[in-house]
């Protein structure tokens, strides 16, 4: 139980309270299973206009999964929107739908009414704005969307606690690590994970240092091919990361990272493991290292625990 929740911990760690919020738009459904996109484009170009957030719009997010989410009926299924929002980074998701028909008629006495969901990424919190134009032009849809976005800022503002994650500093993570290990074991561990960026080889090691360095503070002994001890667990993998697309003033970066842990002795495979996610930040290249150190660190609280038993 004490793994698992470090592991929602760890997943779910914030970013630096000074960065914007990772806010991702998905399209809202409209009458007979269509997608509005006047209450879509609308959200965003107003929720872009403040500083407080990033946002990630559709074209950024995975097609297919956008498209899974969204599913037959046009309703966005919250867990597969989760998913997209883990894989690009955002911390907050939108999506809704808007009731009545839009019309070129100002004078219809027809309304329209727009519902809003804000779901923390993180802790699967939803917060719902609802606003209703009497005038189902295109005009006042806009104009009522506009008003939707602040009341949507506004409600991630005042419930940004409830919305997401307690925020941990990446020492505490690492701490919360060290003390998730409850056996006495410690075996002498290798790692060789392979690393690349934007599809060419690295020569830089971030995720089997960043595990390197935590194997290490939980007191295990780590040696390389130039060490006189002999290791009793390799671990052995590949690292794969990307630049995302950039929004705002922020650079998004993408990681996964595949591992194989097995007994040197015997060959035996003790587990096999794989995480993805992504990160913030002013710098494309500190965006891309902090992905690689997340999926490092999600990866450790699995992996730690396992082999002190």
């Amino acid at each position: 139980m004490r793994v698992f929740c470090l592991i929602l911990f760890l997943t779910s760690a914030l970013l630096a309270a000074d960065k914007p919020i990772g806010v991702a738009i998905f399209p809202f459904a409209a009458p007979g299973r269509a997608k509005d996109n006047i209450v879509t484009e609308a959200l965003t170009a107003e929720l872009s206009k403040d500083s407080r957030f990033a946002i990630f719009e559709r074209a950024n997010l995975n097609r297919a999964l956008v498209e899974q989410a969204m599913g037959t009926s046009g309703e966005i299924d919250p867990e597969t929107a989760a998913q997209v929002g883990r894989l690009v980074g955002a911390r907050v998701l939108i999506f809704g739908r808007r009731i009545g028909n839009v019309t070129k008629h100002p004078g219809s006495n027809r309304t329209q009414t727009v519902i809003a969901r804000i779901m923390g990424v993180d802790t699967g919190r939803v917060f719902t704005e609802t606003l209703q134009a009497a005038n189902p032009g295109q005009s006042a849809l806009r104009k009522l969307a506009a008003e939707l976005a602040g009341k949507i800022a506004q409600t991630i503002t005042d419930h940004t606690a409830e919305l997401l994650d307690v925020a941990m500093t990446r020492d505490e993570l690492i701490a919360q690590i060290v003390k998730s290990v409850e056996g006495d074991k410690r075996p002498v561990v290798t790692l060789d994970i392979r690393e690349s960026r934007g599809g060419q080889t690295s020569i830089q090691s971030t995720a089997e240092t960043e595990l390197g360095l935590i194997f290490q503070k939980a007191g295990f002994t780590v040696v390389d091919h130039h060490s006189a001890q002999e290791p009793e667990v390799e671990i052995v993998g590949e690292a794969i990361s990307e630049l995302g697309t950039k929004h705002g003033e922020l650079f998004s970066g993408r990681a996964s990272l595949e591992i194989k842990v097995r007994e040197r002795a015997t060959g035996k495979i003790l587990s096999l493991e794989r995480e993805s996610g992504a990160a913030l930040d002013a710098g494309e290249q500190a965006a891309v290292n902090l992905a690689l150190e997340k999926v490092a660190d999600a990866l450790a609280a699995r992996l730690v625990p396992m082999l002190s038993r």
